[in-house]
């Protein structure tokens, strides 16, 4: 587990993430500390990142762009 970026700005949108251990198979696996023998804040089962939106995105910019992002460590 790392750290998950969203930054939808003015949007609209509202991002749900979710957490995979299958590969996005399913998005159903909340993680923990140490996971996987992972160090202390990070977990080494974690290998997707699962980004559901809900909301209206505008056609007109600057309601029309945003971000998201995930940082992760690598072993």
């Amino acid at each position: 587990l790392g750290s998950v970026i969203n930054d939808l700005c003015t949007t609209g949108l509202r991002a749900t993430v979710n957490y995979s251990k299958d590969g996005g198979q399913t998005c159903d696996y909340t993680p923990v500390s140490g996971g996987g023998g992972a160090p202390a804040g990070f977990d080494r089962l974690v290998n997707a990142v699962c980004w559901s939106f809900t909301g209206d995105l505008g056609f007109t910019a600057p309601n029309n762009t945003g971000k998201v992002g995930y940082v992760g460590r690598r072993r």
